[in-house]
């Protein structure tokens, strides 16, 4: 991925999605991330979850499937993930996860 770039996943797109209001909002949201570059999320990234939520867990982080499959996109791609969820952060802390954090904010 280039630097400066921005990007999104399938998993961040449903997230996005489901927290809209209505059907305009979720129109809004789909057409506002239309041009943004998606990393598919494949065969590849599932073994990535699937071993960082291993890993993580028998470090005592217990963290959802959706938070794990955002974290190995942004591994496999080797993204910076762009977040405002403590959960990221406690991941980057037990993986090669690279976050920008705006929890404070």
């Amino acid at each position: 991925m280039r630097s400066g770039q921005a990007a999104i996943n399938p998993m961040v797109l449903l997230e996005l999605i489901f927290g809209t209001r209505d059907r305009a909002g979720m129109e809004t949201v789909q057409e506002y991330l239309r041009g943004v570059t998606n990393l598919a999320i494949a065969g590849q990234t599932w073994d990535i979850t699937g071993e960082l939520g291993f890993s993580l867990r028998r470090a005592g982080l217990v963290t959802a499937i959706p938070d794990l499959t955002i974290a190995a996109s942004a591994i496999e791609h080797g993204a910076t993930l762009l977040h405002a969820d403590a959960d990221f952060d406690r991941i980057a802390e037990s993986s090669d996860l690279q976050v920008e954090s705006y929890v404070a904010a």
